[in-house]
């Protein structure tokens, strides 16, 4: 009857962020020349070194923290519920009994519910401040495209081999970190935790 959602392991939408000091912006290399065919970007770089997603990852992992601390405070306060529940069968009538048992199973269902909740709720937020850094980095990748007359921009990822001199990936996250320069998961407010039922 212990909520199995306080034993889960927490699916990372993101790989840990070590706390770090903010690392200096190294120097962009050169823009491709004005007109070039085709340049690259490697999205990887951007989403990994950005200022803002080192802060996306260091708040998930905050707040993943948060969340496994206070699932572990609940599976021993309901462990110790139901140690006390056993303890009650024989001196309660079983009418008070089997009454007290509902209780400690709906309290069960309500923090593998809450637990739940909380998860996607931190899934969902995380998912919106991605797609914020996504939307500004189409805009930086169009912008650049734009002032040099580049034809073709494409990821690196798809790319079997490429010279550096047709990389813009430098000048798009010196220019993301300028656009984007924090971003906070927004995550609803806690509710106010129920009276515990004894």
């Amino acid at each position: 009857m212990v909520p199995a959602a306080a034993q889960q392991q927490t699916p990372r939408p993101a790989a840990p962020a070590q706390p770090a000091p903010a690392q200096p912006e190294r120097a962009a290399r050169p823009l491709p020349p004005k007109g070039a065919t085709i340049v690259v970007i490697d999205i990887s770089v951007v989403a990994r070194d950005s200022v803002a997603a080192r802060a996306m990852r260091s708040q998930v992992d905050r707040q993943q923290a948060a969340l496994r601390t206070e699932d572990e405070k609940t599976d021993k306060d309901l462990r110790a519920a139901e140690q006390e529940l056993v303890q009650q069968r024989t001196i309660l009538a079983p009418d008070a009994f089997n009454q007290r048992r509902r209780d400690f199973e709906r309290r069960v269902t309500e923090a593998q519910q809450a637990s739940q909740n909380k998860r996607r709720d931190l899934e969902e937020a995380f998912g919106a401040a991605q797609r914020r850094i996504e939307t500004a980095v189409n805009e930086i990748v169009i912008e650049i495209a734009k002032e040099n007359d580049y034809k073709v921009v494409v990821p690196r990822a798809v790319v079997v081999a490429s010279h550096d001199a047709v990389d813009i990936t430098d000048e798009v996250l010196q220019r993301l970190n300028r656009k984007v320069p924090s971003i906070s998961l927004a995550l609803p407010a806690a509710a106010p935790a129920p009276a515990p039922r004894r």
